[in-house]
């Protein structure tokens, strides 16, 4: 799986999950100008993600009362970057969610992307 293909899908199961918990307001951050295209256009998307993007498109429409897709530079968002990285090398039918805390790893990155420096 390619990381722009495992962007992809954890992007749809990371709104499967806030649907689950009950958010009605979501906004998806992405590094992928193409990511962020595909699911903001109107157009059928053909290529081979397609099918996942308008799965995407779809589910937030009919899942929250707002739904924000927007660009985060991948050196302002170096966890979805790693995260990417990790599904891509994860077997396909498999997942990992964390609701009680994050590894190590997670909470360092997240501390150092908001705080916009390098771990």
């Amino acid at each position: 799986m390619s990381p722009l293909h495992s962007e992809a899908v954890s992007c749809l199961k990371g709104l499967q999950t806030a649907q689950e918990l009950g958010m009605i307001s979501v906004i998806v951050e992405t590094d992928s100008m193409m990511i962020l295209h595909a699911i903001q256009g109107s157009e059928q998307d053909k290529a081979a993600l397609g099918v996942i993007f308008r799965e995407i498109k779809i589910f937030a429409r009919l899942n929250f009362a707002t739904f924000q897709i927007v660009h985060c530079p991948r050196g302002g968002n170096r966890l979805a970057d790693t995260l990417a990285v990790v599904g891509a090398r994860m077997a396909p039918a498999s997942s990992v969610i964390w609701l009680d805390g994050a590894p190590d790893l997670v909470q360092d990155l997240i501390t150092s992307d908001a705080a916009g420096s390098v771990v």
